[in-house]
């Protein structure tokens, strides 16, 4: 492969003629569809043309259209990763509540005793599944300063119940089972 320069779009259409094929051949290769795989090449090249008109293109245009092609292809797996049906074998067998379920019901109202600052942090990561960076951005600061959050309000969470329950675990760190040792924890 030859490296390319774009001066202009009609360079980003010489790239796109260029290294359409080995493009196309990896996608094709990581998704094991060829019409998943051209239409994640399609949207390489509709981010690679937004992007050039944000901003120039890079020296390297096959180093960059290949991250925008990892990157395409990652965001796809992603995406499938939250419809993906669980395996039989790992499905809960009839509903029945174990150790873990309980404990982890005890979990919200716990955090919810926590002061604000941590309380809305957590509930949007790690109850809402938010990302950190919505929520910095959301909350008009620091991704840094969420992530310190995070790490506080799960350490506060920690002390809750650990103060609160007795937890018994497994060599693999699996809960075999807890108990509260005051009754007004609220578990």
């Amino acid at each position: 492969m030859t490296t390319l320069t774009i001066p202009d779009k009609h360079g980003l259409g010489d790239a796109y003629q260029a290294l359409h094929s080995s493009l196309l051949g990896w996608l094709i290769a990581k998704v094991d569809d060829r019409s998943i795989a051209e239409d994640l090449l399609h949207d390489v090249f509709r981010k690679a043309l937004v992007a050039s008109d944000q901003k120039s293109p890079p020296e390297n245009i096959n180093a960059w259209l290949f991250t925008i092609t990892r990157n395409t292809m990652i965001d796809y797996y992603r995406s499938k990763r939250l419809m993906l049906e669980l395996p039989e074998d790992l499905q809960s067998d009839d509903g029945q509540d174990n150790a873990h379920q309980q404990l982890s019901a005890c979990l919200l109202p716990m955090v919810k005793q926590l002061p604000a600052i941590y309380r809305d942090v957590l509930i949007a990561v790690d109850f809402e599944g938010g990302t950190q960076q919505a929520v910095a951005d959301e909350e008009g600061v620091s991704l840094s300063a969420i992530k310190s959050r995070v790490s506080r309000g799960r350490q506060l969470l920690r002390k809750s119940l650990v103060a609160c329950c007795h937890i018994e675990t497994s060599g693999s760190g699996n809960i075999d089972d807890f108990y509260q040792k005051s009754p007004s924890c609220g578990c």
